[in-house]
């Protein structure tokens, strides 16, 4: 069985546990079951008038930092409902679509870069949206339609196929920079979404060829509609 990683590499452990005495001292770590888990409670600031604090619960991936960590609410506060983004069945919270998240942050998933890239925006909008004002980011869809809203914000296409294709090009490292953009737009890529698609060109293949896996899941729904 592979050692967990706070094992293999204690340094790597003491450093994420004197990051949190400096930066977040009302959150501290526990080992269970081989997972490391940080929890306490998260102060979130946004505008002037907004100062507020969560309990929170945030699981290390077996790679961590290199994979994105699960988060739960554990005061009972946020309604385990989609509507609040939150997923039922595990009361996990939905931060954000996995493909944008990676392209967020970069790849880099360290505690610093997770709390205030994405969960940090993600608690301000609830808190904002318990006082009867309008989610203030960009709210995606759940499941592959999320995945495509991301695409169609990210590269200018909202054609499943089209997003597709243009991803197992990725994959098979066939793109080239003077291929028409995926926009639409008649220019090369290079000319035009050069600096999104170089983004996705640095994603792993896990996660480009889950997406494809949700443009064909898209593409089934339209033809079972259409039967």
């Amino acid at each position: 069985m592979e050692r967990p990683w706070f094992e293999t590499n204690p340094a790597a452990f003491d450093e994420l546990r004197g990051i949190l005495r400096r930066r977040y001292p009302t959150l501290h770590t526990e080992v269970a079951d081989l997972k490391v888990r940080i929890v306490g409670t998260f102060a979130v600031l946004g505008d002037v008038e907004l100062s507020d604090r969560y309990s929170i619960c945030v699981e290390l991936p077996n790679d961590y930092p290199r994979s994105i960590p699960s988060v739960w609410e554990t005061a009972g506060r946020i309604e385990r409902v989609i509507d609040r983004h939150v997923f039922p069945r595990t009361g996990a919270l939905c931060v954000g679509v996995p493909v944008e998240l990676w392209v967020r942050l970069a790849g880099d998933f360290g505690i610093v870069n997770y709390l205030e890239k994405a969960l940090r925006p993600y608690l301000i909008g609830n808190s904002l949206v318990e006082e009867g004002k309008p989610w203030p980011f960009d709210e995606s869809p759940h499941g592959s339609e999320g995945v495509l809203e991301f695409y169609q914000r990210f590269i200018g296409n909202s054609d499943p196929a089209a997003v597709g294709n243009f991803l197992i090009a990725i994959l098979q490292n066939r793109l080239r920079g003077h291929w028409n953009c995926p926009c639409g737009s008649g220019k090369p890529i290079r000319n035009c979404h050069e600096t999104n698609v170089r983004a996705l060109r640095s994603l792993p293949n896990f996660l480009l060829a889950s997406s494809v896996d949700h443009m064909i899941s898209l593409l089934e729904m339209q033809t079972a509609r259409s039967n």
